[in-house]
């Protein structure tokens, strides 16, 4: 698991985690290809799913 500086507002909290896609992100000319965008795209999704159950229980 790769962490990186985009984690330290999580530590703010008590039991939130930062998580997403390594990238260069906020760098010149920053990109993600597709197959990483969608597969970010399905984690979340997962996850929002999993949490939204675990509420209603």
């Amino acid at each position: 698991m790769k962490v990186s500086a985009g984690d330290t507002y999580a530590r703010k909290f008590e039991h939130l985690v930062a998580y997403g896609p390594a990238t260069q992100a906020h760098m010149p000319n920053e990109e993600m290809d597709i197959e990483t965008l969608m597969m970010g795209c399905a984690i979340g999704a997962e996850t929002l799913c999993y949490l939204l159950d675990c509420v209603k229980d």
